[in-house]
């Protein structure tokens, strides 16, 4: 039997016999000891492998609490780098802090109709009813329908020729919106030295400009990766579907903004390795997950492995399973994975842009890994920065949103930000990039500037064509107006979240009717200044915790109690708090019909 055999093995022994309860969130999760009798455990606490991708942006990385670890045959020893460790800074940037943007608006029309051969034998109709959830479903890929596309003005086509091309829908949980993004596909041209226009809706930014504001921002920051925007007015004539073409007009569909491929053309305009590994995000935290292999393993499967990550690069995944294996080895130290294995000025500006605009949906998706050939370091391209601002748009106070969801809390479900927050470099490393970021580029004076020039330039298209959303005026001024300001407070959120411990997840409670006792338990929460924690435990019929049945305190990490308010449904929360006295609640929730979400707590039903 080899050591790490042996170590897996009494683990699992102690666990069964309750005396070990993992400390880490990358640790195998928490599970209950005691026999479970008439209790409703609690839902996962988060998502299964199959139910992704991951719209909420929640932390997927824990099984179900009643699941038991896997004993699984040894790994053998990673042998980490011995020389010393050095920084690989790529830096990029096409304008100089405060440079305005390029925001010309391009029109371009697009004629489509049902093409010659299988994959674009479809009616625009087909292209614009599907989400991605039923081409899953129907187990065929997306359809595509043939089309011609032109330049031209607000008067008209300038270009009669056009260029040929496929078009699809694009995204993934957009693509159950009414507004529809594309995909454009030219089949010999190119449009602005490009191949494939990604023109998206935006449905959630009322604004529409977000995701280009974001991109021109990076463009800025030479730390940070990022790809080209256009803002473009789609014009579409139909022609599928048995469509006269005497009749047919060009319907307007509005403001999108292209965003670059980012493909071969993009990683030479940007001096990035061609030959790189390059993979865009699903729903993927750094756990060793079983789809996530070799493509030459006969078991790999490419529907599963896509719907963790897209592989964009070098087809080879040994590099990224190494970096899988590297970060949930307990024994490679989380100093060592920050100095060899990342770059640590570009994910601590990407991490600290992140939280500063509040694209909370970045926790472990909706970004691109990057790895150049020649090296180990892993660095993160931005992505998808339309969820920008969430809680502005949707007016939510800090009690209607998970607490974890501020700062660097939001990051720590994931494996690999997990281990780089554990270490004071990385730290003192995103509150630099922060700073710099709010004094150097996201000042309240070129913020307004750019959206008053965004505003200016497509707001008559947004108010002026079937983009028209029921936003009222009102709030879609206080939005505009109330970004400087939100930046600023993302910020000091940053910096408290610091002195706040980590949040954790909570085990389903278990009633044993013989002793008519409560058992529960949680994982460890951490402090970053490793001043002590202990846990308020809060036992209660009213989701409110407006009322509370019975509350303890103590710095264990499980509680038996007694039972003593006959059946019922009952939440159990367990809040975090250090020596300082500043608090944490718990990933886990409960989602209620007709109430919302209880965030913090686990619930169990007596009958």
């Amino acid at each position: 039997m080899n050591k790490r055999f042996l170590i897996i093995f009494i683990c699992l022994i102690l666990l069964l016999t309750g005396c070990y309860v993992p400390s880490d969130p990358s640790e195998p999760p928490v599970t209950s000891d005691t026999p479970v009798t008439s209790v409703t455990p609690e839902p996962p606490v988060t998502s299964d492998p199959s139910d992704v991708p991951n719209p909420s942006g929640e932390p997927q990385n824990q099984q179900n609490v009643t699941d038991s670890p896997v004993v699984t045959e040894a790994k053998p020893t990673i042998a980490v780098p011995t020389y010393a460790p050095k920084s690989e800074p790529i830096y990029n940037s096409e304008r100089s802090a405060g440079e305005m943007p390029d925001v010309d608006l391009k029109v371009l029309y697009l004629t489509v109709k049902e093409g010659d051969t299988d994959e674009t034998n479809h009616t625009w109709k087909e292209i614009n009813t599907y989400s991605g959830q039923d081409y899953a479903n129907m187990g065929v890929d997306r359809y595509k329908i043939s089309g011609i596309l032109y330049e031209g003005t607000e008067k008209g086509i300038t270009d009669n020729e056009g260029m040929e091309c496929t078009v699809s829908y694009r995204g993934q949980a957009s693509s159950k919106a009414k507004q529809k993004s594309y995909k454009i596909k030219l089949t010999d041209e190119t449009w602005m030295d490009q191949k494939v226009l990604n023109l998206n809706k935006h449905f959630p930014d009322h604004l529409r400009f977000l995701n280009k504001f974001a991109y021109d921002i990076i463009d800025e920051v030479p730390q940070m990766i990022g790809l080209k925007t256009q803002f473009v007015r789609l014009y579409v004539k139909d022609l599928s579907g048995g469509a006269d073409p005497d009749t047919a007009a060009y319907v307007d569909y509005g403001l999108f903004t292209h965003i670059e491929q980012l493909n071969g053309r993009a990683l030479k305009r940007l001096n990035l390795d061609k030959n790189c590994c390059l993979y865009k995000v699903n729903a993927f935290e750094f756990w060793e997950y079983d789809d996530v292999k070799l493509t030459t393993d006969p078991t790999y499967d490419e529907t599963a492995f896509n719907n963790r990550l897209e592989n964009k690069g070098n087809t080879d995944n040994e590099k990224l399973i190494k970096l899988m294996d590297l970060v949930n080895d307990k024994q490679i130290s989380d100093q060592t994975i920050l100095d060899y294995y990342v770059e640590k000025e570009n994910i601590a500006y990407w991490m600290a842009f992140q939280i500063l605009i509040d694209n909370v949906d970045t926790n472990c998706r909706n970004f691109y890994l990057y790895s150049p050939s020649d090296s180990e370091k892993w660095y993160i391209i931005s992505w998808d920065n339309d969820g920008a601002f969430s809680r502005l748009k949707t007016e939510k106070s800090n009690t209607e949103s998970a607490p974890w969801r501020y700062g660097v809390h939001n990051y720590w479900g994931t494996v690999l930000f997990n281990r780089l927050l554990h270490t004071k470099d990385f730290r003192d490393a995103l509150v630099k990039a922060a700073t710099d970021l709010k004094e150097n580029y996201l000042t309240k004076e070129h913020v307004s500037n750019l959206l008053n020039l965004y505003e200016k330039t497509v707001g008559y298209v947004f108010n002026g064509s079937g983009d028209k959303a029921d936003f009222p005026k009102e709030r879609h001024d206080k939005m505009l107006s109330g970004i400087p300001d939100n930046i600023e407070e993302n910020y000091d959120r940053l910096i408290d979240s610091l002195n706040h411990p980590t949040p954790f997840s909570i085990g389903g409670p278990s009633y044993n009717p013989d002793t008519n006792e409560v058992f529960v338990r949680w994982h460890s929460s951490y402090d970053f200044n490793d001043r002590g924690i202990s846990y308020v435990i809060e036992v209660t019929d009213d989701p409110y915790f407006e009322k509370t049945l019975y509350t303890t305190e103590t710095e264990n990490i499980n509680i038996t109690f007694s039972h003593e308010w006959g059946p019922g449904q009952f939440f159990v929360r367990v809040t975090a708090k250090n020596s300082d006295g500043y608090t944490m609640g718990a990933f886990t929730k409960q989602r209620l019909d007709g109430f919302g979400t209880v965030f913090g707590a686990s619930m169990y039903t007596i009958e």
